[in-house]
Parts: structure tokens; C-alpha cells; sequence
């Protein structure tokens, strides 16, 4: 039973190679997406000249859904600036509007 269409949406998924990318890339396929799950070679989320790269050659998007880590559980040499995230929502909500 499908409970939402999305045909003809485009959706951009990060961290596609994640646990839980995996589910939603899945229902929204079955929904109808067309679903863009790029790898970090393609579109590192951190280095904002890769997004751009990769929303002018693939955007726009109807969705995005921000499932993008780093865990150093999984990734050792992994580290997290947390000064980075320090005013997220509030700049990224600012530059969208």
C-alpha cells in the first residue's frame, strides 16, 4: 500500500551509505522518486564548493534529507569541529529563505 506519491519528485539523500539511507532510500523509491544517494567522492557535505558543484549539475531538489555523519565508531580518524555546527540551523535557514 502506498500511502504518498511522490512521482516525478526529485530527492537528494546524504550518508547513502548509512543504515537508515538505506530505508529511505527504499520507501521513497517505492513512493515514485527519482532518488539522487551520492557517495562522499561525489558530494562531500562538509566542503560547500561540492555541494554547490553538485546542486547545479543535479538540482534542483523537491527534498533533501540531511542523513550525513561522521561516528567515530565507524570512522577512527574521524573528527567532528563541533565550532562548525555552532549556528547551524539558524545560518542555513537564513541563506535559504
Amino acid at each position: 500500500m502506498n500511502h504518498f506519491d511522490l512521482t516525478n519528485k526529485k530527492i537528494l539523500v546524504t550518508g547513502g551509505a548509512g543504515f537508515l539511507a538505506e530505508y529511505f532510500i527504499a520507501s521513497l523509491k517505492e513512493a515514485g522518486a527519482t532518488v539522487f544517494s551520492p557517495d562522499k567522492d561525489e558530494m562531500d557535505v562538509t566542503n560547500q564548493d561540492h555541494v554547490d558543484t553538485y546542486f547545479s549539475t543535479k538540482g534542483p531538489f523537491d527534498v533533501v534529507v540531511n542523513n550525513a555523519a561522521i561516528d567515530p565508531k565507524f570512522d577512527p580518524s574521524a573528527h567532528v569541529n563541533e565550532q562548525v555546527f555552532e549556528h547551524y540551523p539558524e545560518q542555513a535557514m537564513q541563506q535559504s529563505v
